[in-house]
């Protein structure tokens, strides 16, 4: 028993270690790249696959109608899925109000369980942004969230990795949860930032839409076989 503690001490404090020095470099990688952040602003559409997601949708755009973004600089396609609870009329109403939203619709009967990945990319033929940034419905963003996401960008850049935090609760399982979650996520952005990437999250990720045409054929088949999300980040140069 004695053993099997000492185990578990060594074994999270190994990880708190690891976590610990994994911010460190981030903050040091951030301080660095302030002065040489890409203040420039393309056209960016926003991906939102969305079934049955009339509980959440609602606040996931009100969010990012109230980014600080150039107001003629984006659009936010929701993609809605085949849902049957409501979503694709709170979709139609809510872009009668805002021209930003432009909401594409995927009939049940031609949905075909084909799943997100094939949501996003029917919202990305119908996007016109240079920078594609994919989320989910339940997402929500800070005000400077797209912002962000887009001064990461430079030339060399295909594909970048956000970030998506657990909202915590009282309950201790849920809070172990989130922690354990924000751990891990702050470890692949650290190995991300060195170019040694190991996952990426579809709630927050921006790629070039240029870098997906080039291997969404082959990202598709992956998708559809292995059901893997990562393929998009193996395939496009991060």
């Amino acid at each position: 028993m004695i053993a099997m503690f000492i185990i578990l001490a060594l074994f999270y404090l190994i990880n708190g270690l690891i976590y610990l020095f994994s911010i460190i470099y981030l903050i040091i990688k951030k301080n660095k790249e302030i002065h040489s952040q890409n203040i420039s602003y393309p056209f960016v559409s926003i991906i939102i696959p969305s079934r049955n997601e009339s509980q959440s949708i609602i606040k996931c755009l009100e969010c990012l109608k109230n980014q600080k973004y150039p107001i003629d600089k984006f659009e936010i396609i929701p993609v809605n899925d085949g849902s049957e609870d409501g979503t694709d009329k709170i979709l139609n109403q809510m872009a009668e109000n805002d021209p930003h939203i432009q909401p594409v619709h995927i009939p049940v009967s031609k949905r075909k369980n084909q799943g997100k990945l094939n949501a996003i990319d029917m919202g990305i033929q119908h996007a016109r942004g240079e920078i594609i940034i994919t989320t989910d419905a339940d997402i929500w963003m800070e005000p400077n969230w797209m912002g962000h996401m887009v001064k990461g960008f430079d030339d060399n850049t295909g594909l970048i990795i956000g970030m998506t935090l657990d909202e915590f609760s009282n309950h201790p399982v849920h809070a172990f949860q989130a922690l354990d979650g924000a751990g891990i996520r702050i470890i692949a952005a650290a190995l991300a930032e060195i170019d040694y990437p190991i996952t990426c999250q579809g709630s927050n990720l921006a790629f070039r839409k240029e870098a997906y045409v080039q291997v969404r054929e082959r990202v598709l088949s992956l998708a559809t076989s292995c059901g893997n999300r990562e393929w998009l980040m193996q395939e496009i140069d991060v």
